[in-house]
């Protein structure tokens, strides 16, 4: 079981070497309106707030996950992250940055042609960089759309994904040799945000205007993206208990999961409406997955990664059916299943809890039904 946290995302901009004066203008301003009676209360003018900070929109962030014993993926720290913006385009400036930036610590500003396994952890490593905002190009036409150069084989999964779970404890078939386990590298307190090119390009024009010189005032950036999940599920649900104690609807696991979808060809009941009636006989189950995963699972959907078992299934499902309609297919003692599986991905959630289910004797028929009131 993987479980996260309901988090929201917040990314704001700034000029770092403002904060001072505008803090020493707020104080004045509470003064004046404190002798005033408030004379400013129903003005438009914008708030210190809205002088200091821009609010950027449409962020995509990595988060993180925990199961039983594990956890992944990214966070900022729940005082948020700050750091100096820096544009990295090429690996010369990141080693750069890595090595020798002035103004740390900074939040590197990055190209996907640059999101490597080797380049990320290089970032994370560095006591230098707090974080990472990476730019995605969200094209929306499918014939226009392209692969930015150096990612054509980039695969943030495991070389044997679930390898795990095979029969015998572990696979040694490396069947995604692209694959460099990104999404399942613990980042801690390291939040990893994505940007669409809108978004990106007015983040780089803040640093453009004001960080190419090194020159103060520099464009700074602060990142919200706080995930009160750690360590694992158990430790995450037993917050979760004690926090539900004091306060009504904390939620602080989301546990990960869908629904399976089956079917089958002929009854297995054998004509009876009684669930009782089903034998235990075996049968055969045609099966595949509706779910993948990504490094930003909320941006990259993955529909080429299952449309190959989703289309072969549904294929041989159309072919069967067929065959029955026209009698060249009749009852017999191997009842055919097809089966469509949801969080494969993580840990076979889905199979698993089928499995589960089918152990308990309530899949394919509960046997307790006729029992229940």
């Amino acid at each position: 079981l993987y479980v996260r946290h309901q988090l929201v995302t917040k990314l704001s901009i700034y000029r770092s070497r403002d904060i001072k004066a505008k803090m020493a203008l707020f104080r004045c301003l509470i003064l004046v309106l404190g002798l005033t009676g408030w004379a400013w209360s129903d003005s438009p003018r914008p708030t210190i707030h809205e002088r200091i900070y821009r609010e950027i929109d449409a962020t995509v962030p990595c988060f993180r996950l925990v199961n039983a014993t594990h956890q992944i993926g990214c966070s900022a720290s729940s005082t948020n992250t700050r750091g100096v913006v820096q544009y990295v385009n090429s690996s010369e400036s990141l080693i750069q940055l890595v090595n020798h930036g002035p103004h740390h610590p900074y939040i590197a500003l990055l190209e996907p042609r640059l999101l490597t396994r080797d380049n990320i952890l290089r970032l994370k490593s560095s006591s230098r960089i707090s974080g990472t905002l990476v730019r995605f190009r969200n094209e929306t036409n499918a014939t226009t759309s392209t692969i930015p150069e150096g990612l054509g084989s980039l695969s943030p999964q495991e070389k044997s994904p679930n390898a795990q779970f095979a029969y015998g404890g572990s696979s040694q078939v490396e069947w995604n040799p692209e694959g460099d386990a990104l999404s399942f590298f613990d980042f801690g307190d390291f939040p990893i945000l994505a940007l669409p090119s809108a978004a990106f390009d007015e983040v780089l024009d803040c640093f453009n205007q004001n960080n190419a010189d090194g020159d103060f005032p520099l464009c700074s950036a602060e990142i919200t993206a706080d995930m009160n999940v750690v360590k694992d599920t158990p430790t995450c649900f037993r917050r979760e208990k004690l926090l539900t104690m004091q306060t009504t609807g904390t939620t602080l696991c989301e546990p990960l999961g869908d629904n399976n979808v089956w079917g089958t060809l002929f009854d297995f009941r054998n004509k009876s409406s009684n669930p009782a009636d089903y034998d235990g006989s075996p049968f055969i189950m045609l099966t595949t997955k509706l779910d993948s995963s990504a490094f930003f699972p909320n941006l990259a959907f993955g529909a080429n990664n299952e449309l190959a078992g989703i289309a072969t299934l549904l294929a041989a499902v159309e072919a069967l059916g067929k065959l029955k309609k026209e009698g060249h297919l009749m009852d017999t003692t191997r009842p055919i299943m097809y089966t469509f599986f949801h969080g494969e991905s993580w840990d076979y959630i889905g199979s698993s809890r089928m499995v589960y289910d089918m152990a308990r004797g309530d899949f394919p028929y509960p046997e307790r039904d006729n029992r229940r009131g």
